[in-house]
């Protein structure tokens, strides 16, 4: 059964997703907002209470970073990711999830975990920085499988999530 989103057909060129921003910041500002606990507050969901649990950030392959999201009184998770690859003002490679958190990257194999990249570039004098965001879906899962995790509104939240960081 092929599965269709959009009116596309899901295909190895269409497992993923990118959303592109230029931010008013320097690359390695962009790059401190997703890898220093001290920066990672524009990750929470503005409307609601900042929660009290610390930000997390391990900024080193193999390390992770952490932020409690509140969406609303009754829906409070674990969200972030765990750090593959990191160069310093230029990339950024993570699964996303969190220990015990959505997704629970403990309950996934690694083979089946979602892959987001961050490439910056700088814009102009270099005082702005082209935000590239890749999502992509590993290989080993079903049109079915990411059409649920599109249909929970993947793209959508990374997009409102990536704002908050443009803002």
């Amino acid at each position: 059964m092929t599965t269709t989103l959009f009116g596309q057909t899901l295909t190895e060129a269409t497992r993923g997703f990118t959303l592109t921003r230029v931010l008013d910041a320097s690359p390695e500002l962009a790059y401190r907002a997703w890898t220093d606990a001290a920066h990672l507050a524009w990750f929470f969901n503005p409307g609601r209470p900042v929660p009290d649990e610390h930000i997390e950030a391990d900024a080193r392959p193999g390390g992770v970073f952490r932020v409690m999201m509140d969406e609303s009184e009754d829906k409070r998770y674990w969200s972030g990711g765990r750090y593959l690859e990191l160069v310093p003002g230029e990339r950024i490679v993570f699964e996303w999830g969190a220990s015990g958190g959505w997704p629970d990257l403990d309950e996934i194999p690694p083979e089946r975990r979602i892959v987001c990249t961050i490439a910056l570039a700088p814009v102009g004098d270099g005082s702005q920085t082209e935000h590239v965001f890749t999502c992509a879906f590993p290989t080993s899962m079903t049109d079915e499988e990411i059409a649920s995790w599109v249909a929970v509104g993947m793209r959508e939240g990374w997009a409102n999530t990536i704002g908050r960081l443009v803002a």
